[in-house]
């Protein structure tokens, strides 16, 4: 298939380095940033997961004592 995208001239001159320094056309440079992105978007829930809890106020284990607080009343 073929698409019409539109890049800033920055991104072009960039792309272009990448591409020379590569051997690779434009093109395939694309074809092959697409393909990491769908990688990287269809990780497992576990990898999605990961670091979820970076930066919260409460830690996870807590988390998960205060739920089950609810669930056994003392």
């Amino acid at each position: 298939m073929r698409t019409i995208i539109e890049l800033s001239a920055e991104q072009v001159q960039g792309l272009s380095g990448y591409c020379e320094q590569k051997g690779i056309s434009r093109a395939r440079a694309i074809r092959e940033a697409v393909t990491e992105l769908l990688k990287e978007k269809g990780a497992s829930e576990r990898q999605r997961g990961f670091g979820l809890w970076k930066g919260k106020k409460i830690k996870s284990r807590e988390w998960v004592d205060l739920i089950r607080g609810e669930w056994n009343p003392v």
